[in-house]
């Protein structure tokens, strides 16, 4: 699990399973918690993170929440900072 410091300062990769939306829900449920169990095996935790990699295993709505929550305070960092892309 990453710290609070490291969740906000750095680089989140996701990987969101919504792009198998055609799979029926109990299938892609199935597959969403057999994942998540797979990569908190803690011989797979252990080489991920050797690869710089904190994990989060949850739901499509989790991670949504989770995105939303970050959107909004980089939005603010960004904002405050008058920080413009050219």
């Amino acid at each position: 699990m990453l710290s609070s410091k490291q969740r906000r300062y750095g680089v989140i990769y996701a990987v969101d399973l919504d792009s198998l939306a055609a799979l029926p829900i109990a299938d892609f449920d199935l597959l969403s918690r057999q994942i998540a169990k797979m990569v908190l095996l803690p011989d797979v935790k252990e080489r991920l993170a050797t690869l710089g990699f904190g994990l989060l295993a949850g739901t499509s709505q989790e991670l949504a929440a989770y995105i939303k929550a970050e959107s909004a305070e980089w939005r603010r960092v960004v904002r405050e900072a008058k920080i413009n892309v050219d």
